[in-house]
Formats: structure tokens, sequence, C-alpha cells
């Protein structure tokens, strides 16, 4: 039966830190009632970091490869929501000493066929239906109205035991304080049980309700964002950016996109390896994704007859090697992802036509030169100003050799850049400076030269979010609680620092900081005094893996809006030093270690 917590009780298995330490390999496929099985075999792979495969070569060569890979390795593989039994006979490759393979099915005759050892799960009892229920419909406290108890409970009785009929049954009745608003939802409910006595059809026109209910949702295009989460797999992972994409293009939250809204508004390919020169007939389109189509080597040049095209998205095209001149073409498009594109080599400088352009992602291509071949025939990006340019830049993500940006030597011309995300630098650029209005930053990897941040980074004055990953060789850090905007300051393996600018915890640093995460940062010794008033909106510190902190200062307990601090992979005489001198300190009860509070119940 669906929505009796299949999924949710697997989940818990492959979410098991118990579990994945007796494992060497944990992984997940959610199989469905239409599997494409060659999919399922690449996701698998990825999991795995590999083998590679040829899909070529069929699901019997590929089904080996993974066989082979998984012959030596102690192995939990969970396949969720079979529907046939043929199915597990393809996907059941994980037969290497002490592997276990778990799947979840609604139909027992599957279990039977495979000669699995069967694991029943019943409907929840009245008494937990009502716990559950009361949870989802009155919060935390399940405190019932009086005069609300009576049709609520019937309410309840209706989910038979569902666990998910209960909690979106309860979720649609949260905040409803009208009996008569009850009573309504009850009917609703009654109705369905009559009219349809198949249980299944029972359990979707209860989910329906929720939907239904989306009309009360201040949002004229909710019920039509909600249905967009039909163009995806069933439970695959959403990237919400990529979501907030389509709403986008199809004009249901606000973007770019006109008020015209006809055919052909989006188009999602999956892997193909050419694209008709009848792609520019679709002169509506707005919305193309190529992503992951790994065999496709050009695109046709009638692309740029797509006038309307606002996101061009083609990352993971690995044998992509150039964008046709015709790009130039596209007065629209705001958004170009080309992440992963491995092969290519150079962008056309016709691109600086692009003067809707806000979002250019040009992550893992690793091939892309940004110098100009040796042709007088060539019409490849190379001059210094392209950046310049594009007039409505305001992401930008890139790695790899930053000519494009270390090659504009001005701090004259101000730059609209609110996001940027750059990677493997050999030293700051100077254009970086005029970033002024720049909001997000985040740095990944600088090079081995680079011992200290410079000091204008304290300049973003709008900067809500700073990330720097991987950054081994600084040493030094400016003042940054000075910057009035911060939100999330995140220091992830600076493995150079030994500690903290005084600055940081000085009284009115960092005004509007919420989260500090220090990750990794192996060599850091000290955390520094703590004044009154100092990051007075601190949420979460975390300290996750300074192995060389031997203790913390008692100050510490000046910042009292922190919620969680946590101390995982910590040295032992931090915890222990912890313990003797914070148990009396109100802060105590925020200590965390693997996402468990230290306090004890006692304690409470």
């Amino acid at each position: 039966m669906g929505g009796v917590g299949k999924t949710l009780l697997a989940q818990r298995v492959h979410n098991s830190m118990d579990l994945q330490q007796n494992f060497q390999e944990v992984l997940w496929l959610t199989v469905g009632q239409n599997p494409n099985i060659m999919s399922l075999y690449g996701n698998l792979s990825n999991q795995l970091g590999g083998p590679n495969l040829n899909y070529q070569d069929g699901q019997v060569e590929c089904k080996h490869k993974l066989y082979t890979r998984l012959s030596h390795a102690r192995a939990l593989l969970i396949l969720d929501d079979v529907w046939e039994s043929n199915l597990v006979e393809w996907l059941d490759v994980a037969k290497g000493p002490g592997s276990v393979t778990l799947l979840t099915t609604r139909n027992q005759h599957v279990l039977q066929r495979v000669r699995a050892i069967e694991v029943g799960l019943t409907n929840l009892s009245m008494a937990d239906s009502w716990s559950l229920f009361c949870v989802h419909a009155f919060g935390q406290s399940s405190i019932v109205p009086h005069e609300l108890e009576e049709t609520a409970r019937l309410v309840a009785k209706e989910c038979k035991g569902l666990p998910l009929a209960l909690k979106v049954i309860g979720g649609v009745m949260a905040g409803k304080k009208s009996l008569g608003e009850w009573k309504r939802e009850l009917n609703k409910l009654q109705d369905s049980r009559v009219n349809n006595q198949d249980v299944g059809i029972q359990l979707f026109e209860h989910l329906k309700i929720s939907y239904d209910d989306l009309r009360n949702v201040d949002h004229p295009n909710a019920k039509e964002c909600f249905l967009y989460f039909a163009a995806f797999p069933e439970d695959a992972m959403i990237r919400q950016t990529t979501l907030c994409d389509y709403w986008a293009a199809e004009g249901l939250v606000p973007g770019h996109v006109g008020d015209e809204r006809e055919e052909d508004v989006y188009y999602v390919l999956g892997s193909i390896e050419s694209l008709p020169k009848e792609l520019g007939h679709l002169i509506h389109l707005v919305y193309l994704s190529l992503e992951g189509c790994e065999n496709l080597k050009e695109l046709p040049k009638s692309i740029g007859k797509l006038q309307k095209l606002v996101f061009l998205h083609l990352s993971s095209c690995s044998r992509l090697k150039k964008l046709p001149t015709s790009i130039a073409k596209l007065l629209m498009l705001e958004n170009l992802d080309l992440r992963s594109c491995e092969k290519l080599e150079y962008l056309p400088v016709e691109m600086s036509n692009l003067k809707a352009l806000q979002s250019v992602q040009i992550r893992r291509c690793n091939k892309l030169q940004w110098p100009k071949p040796q042709s007088k025939h060539s019409n490849w990006l190379s001059h210094d100003n392209i950046l310049l340019e594009l007039v409505a830049l305001k992401q930008l993500n890139i790695d790899g050799p930053l000519k494009i940006l270390e090659s504009i030597h001005t701090t004259t011309t101000k730059l609209n850049m609110r996001s940027l995300d750059i990677g493997k630098l050999s030293s700051f650029p100077t254009l970086m400076q005029s970033m002024v209005e720049l909001e997000g930053l985040e740095i990944v990897e600088l090079g081995p030269r680079i011992r200290a941040l410079p000091s204008w980074m304290t300049s973003f004055l709008q900067l809500k979010n700073l990330t720097m990953v991987n950054c081994e060789s600084v040493e030094s850090i400016p003042a940054l609680d000075t910057l009035p905007m911060l939100l999330q300051l995140k220091l992830w393996r600076l493995t150079s620092i030994t500690k903290l600018p005084g600055s940081f915890t000085r009284m009115g640093g960092f005004p509007t900081l919420e989260i500090f995460d220090l990750y990794e940062c192996e060599k850091l010794t000290e955390f520094p005094e703590v004044e009154e008033g100092a990051m007075p909106k601190l949420r979460e510190l975390g300290l996750i893996g300074c192995i060389c902190l031997q203790s913390l200062p008692l100050s510490l307990s000046l910042l009292s809006n922190v919620q969680e601090l946590d101390v995982s992979d910590c040295n032992d005489n931090l915890l222990t030093f912890c313990k003797v001198n914070f148990r009396d300190s109100p802060i105590w009860k925020s200590f965390t270690v693997d996402g468990k509070c230290l306090i004890t119940k006692e304690e409470i």
C-alpha cells in the first residue's frame, strides 16, 4: 500500500551512520513504475564514481561492469518502489561478500518471486494516528481546541492510519480554527470514501485535498507551480534554482520573460547526440536545457533564431567543443550554464552583444582558454573588457585560468555583480575591487602564494554570504567583522589559520551574522575572547574538525542567541573542557556532537 512509510523507513536505513560504517558502499535507486534501466545504471555509476558506461554497449554489458565493480565490495543496495520482479534481476548487482539488497514494494508477488525475506509495515493504530495528526494540525504542543476535537478525530480516522495521509491532511488543517471549515473538509474525505472503494484511489483523493487547498495560498499561480513537480522523475532531487527557472520561464513567478505565453515555452532534452537545424523553428522557446547530453558535440546555428530564449543550460555536455557565433543573437538570454563542459575550448567574442545576460556559470571547463588562438581568422573571446561589456551581469561562477579577470587592470569601472563564485586563483584580480555590489562571494582553492586575504574585502558593504573552501595557504584574515550586512561566514579547510582576528568578537562586531562555520581548520588553536555585544544575532557556530582547539573562552557564554554550537570531530580535550566549564552556562544546551546535544535529560 502506498503512503504507509516504506520509503521513509528505507531512507532512515540509508542515512544510518552505524550502517554506513559497516558497508563500503551504500547505494540508493528509486525504481518506480516505468524505469529506464540504463538511466538507473548511470545513476549507480555516478554514486560509485565509476565504471564509465558506454550506453551503446547495451544493458547486459553495463550490468556486467557494475557487477564487476561491486564484486569485491561490501555494499548495501536499496531499490525503492519496485513494481515488477523482473527489474530486480537487472538491478541487483551488489553481490560482493557481505552485501545486502533491500527493496521496497507495494506488491507482495515481487517479494515472493525474488524469494526475499519479507518485513511488513502495518497502518498506525488509532492512538498513534491521532498523535501524528495533531503534531501537523495543531503544532508541537498538540493542544486541540475543545470545540474541534470530535471533528478532528473523525478527520484523522478518515486517513486510515496512513502516515502520509495523516501528515498531508494534518498540514491542510493547520491554522483552520472554524468548526465549519473542519466539517467541510471532513465531508470531502467521507465523499471520496463512498465514491471510491479502491484504497489507492481513496488515498489519492485524500491527498488531492491538499492540492485543492492551494487556492487559499496568497499566490495566484500556486497550483500551477505545484504541478511543475511532474516535470521531474519520481523521487528526484530537485534544485531550487532549477525549479524557479521553470516557473520564471512560464511567467508563474516574477522574471524577465515577456507577457506572451505561446507554445514551446520550455524544452528539456535528455541524452541526445545532435540537434536538428529545425530547432530554430521553436520561436517562442524560453527555456532550453540540454544538461547531461554527454554525446552532444555542437549546437546548430539556428539556435540564434530563438530570440525569446532566456535560459540556456548546457551543463555536463562533456563533448561540446564550441558555441556557434549565432548565440550572440539571443538578445533576451539571461542565464548561460556551461558547467562541466570539459571539452569546451573557446567562447565567441560576439557574446559581448548579450546585454541581458545576468548569470554565467563556467566551472570545470578544463580546456577553456581565454587568450585568442593564433589565427587571424579566429573570432573567439579574447579582449580584456568582455566582462565590462556584459552590462547586466550579476552572477559569475568560474574557475581555472582566470585571465579574463586577471587581465583587467582597472578599479575605476563599477560592476553591478551580485554573486561571484571563483576557484583556483593564483592571485586576486584587481577587477574584484570594483564589485562593490557583491552580495555573495565563494572562493575555492587559492594558490600557494596567497597567504593573506586582501584588506579591500572589507569594502564589500552589501556582502551577505562569504564562503572560502580549501584555501590552505591563507594564514591571516582581515577584519571582516566590519561588514554590516554579512549573514553567513563559512571558512572551510583553511588549514594554515592558527587564530582568528581579535576584532571578530569585539563589541558590535558582525552585527548581522547568523551563521559562523569553521570547518576542519586543523591548525586553529584558539578562539578569541568574546566581548559583550559581539555577534548579537549569531544562531549557529560550527567548529567541526578543528582538532587543535583545546579550550574555548568562558566568555563564549555571552553569545546568548546561539542555538547550535557544533564541536563534532574535535579534540577529546576540548570536549572534556566544555563539559567541565560550560555545564552550568545557558550556552551548554547548544553544544552538539554529530547532531546530538551534549546536555543530558537529567540536566534539562
